[in-house]
């Protein structure tokens, strides 16, 4: 993965379902439980390259697709050590809401790249299934000896 970026419950949270709970406070009216969830991962932009994007191909502002979802969540995937970061860090900050360090997946901040295993960290996609959810992940993402459209259920 090329630098993906993001963060977990409270980060992933933040992308869809914290956002999507404090609207459901602010909202009086009951509203129903959310049979699904679908998280759409704008990798590695804001909201000025968003508007970059959408001026270069429509000629004005908040015209691409994602501009018009109803929630929008920014979040910073910088490493428990360094502002730049790498997809495997990047990812682990959006599967598991913990920062760690580069070239590392899903393992806590003591973790180094080759030398030093950190904890297990959990994924929101083990969160889910362990409260007896389905769960997957689709990439645009090539993969060696993989499609272009890579699917892991």
């Amino acid at each position: 993965m090329k630098g993906n970026r993001l963060g977990f419950w409270l980060a992933l949270a933040l992308a869809c379902g914290a956002v999507c709970m404090l609207h459901a406070q602010v909202v009086s009216a009951p509203q129903p439980a959310a049979t699904n969830v679908v998280l759409f991962i704008a990798d590695g932009i804001g909201v000025t390259g968003l508007n970059a994007a959408s001026i270069y191909g429509y000629a004005r502002p908040q015209a691409l697709f994602v501009q018009s979802m109803p929630y929008l969540a920014l979040v910073d995937t910088s490493t428990a050590g360094a502002w730049v970061s790498d997809g495997a860090a990047a990812m682990s900050a959006v599967a598991t809401g913990a920062k760690t360090q580069l070239g590392v997946v899903s393992q806590s901040a003591e973790a180094v790249k080759g030398k030093i295993d950190g904890k297990p960290l959990k994924t929101v996609l083990e969160h889910a299934e362990e409260r007896g959810l389905a769960s997957g992940v689709v990439s645009n993402e090539a993969a060696a000896g993989v499609s272009d459209a890579v699917v892991a259920w």
